[in-house]
């Protein structure tokens, strides 16, 4: 496994972990949350579970052998973005007991919003205080332990002409990247490339102060992105 590939996959399992830790705690309740009586068989229950998951890893390497992957391109941007920020929010209403000590009930997220509202009169300050100062550790260390600009300058230097595949290819390479927080820029870019580049619109998309002419450019401003 090469350096970046193991950037990757260390960045999907801290998020894994991320989302397990915050999971794992609420799933658990779900059977109080659906009126269901505690009991039955652990070893049921962990077979199961075993079995979907096992299930659930067969179909995702189904799709990677039929090379499904395209389908996820097919969801917009847009479309993502209003997903994540749903999640969110739910994350949100289900965490505002824990941050406030009020008693936070019904299920859904407009119902745990009433209910908060409803008994805020309630609130803990002492939860308050603790959830403030955990929250104001974890922006000050990120503050603290700045993270480095990564760029991944491509010399364009022996691209005569951009074609529509690879103004897709340029296209989805982008966005793989700035999922991962990392800048696309072109080195080396020709008058006649860079003419290519504006009418797919990439030039907007990667921004003009990305595109360089010469190597060095690229570097210095690499540089001075850094600082």
């Amino acid at each position: 496994m090469c350096r970046g590939d193991w950037r990757a996959v260390r960045g999907d399992l801290v998020a894994g972990l991320s989302v397990a830790a915050y999971l794992v705690p609420q799933v658990l309740a779900y059977a109080a949350v659906a009126g269901l009586l505690p009991g039955g068989s652990p070893e049921r229950h962990v077979v199961l579970s075993a079995v979907l998951a096992l299930l659930v890893g067969v179909v995702c390497v189904l799709g990677w052998a039929a090379r499904l992957g395209f389908v996820a391109d097919l969801l917009s941007r847009p479309v993502l973005v209003g997903y994540l920020a749903g999640i969110a929010l739910i994350m949100i209403s289900g965490q505002m007991r824990n941050v406030t000590g009020v008693p936070v009930g019904g299920d859904g997220f407009t119902a745990e919003i009433a209910s908060f509202a409803t008994n805020l009169a309630r609130v803990h300050p002492p939860t308050v205080l603790l959830a403030a100062a955990v929250l104001g550790f974890l922006f000050a260390a990120q503050r603290l332990v700045p993270t480095p600009t990564r760029w991944l300058p491509l010399n364009a230097e022996a691209i005569v002409e951009l074609d529509i595949t690879a103004a897709d290819t340029l296209l989805a390479l982008h966005g793989e990247l700035a999922l991962r927080g990392i800048v696309l820029a072109l080195a080396r870019v020709k008058q006649d490339l860079s003419a290519d580049l504006r009418r797919a619109g990439l030039i907007d998309l990667i921004g003009a102060d990305r595109i360089f002419p010469t190597l060095p450019t690229a570097v210095q401003a690499y540089e001075q992105a850094r600082h």
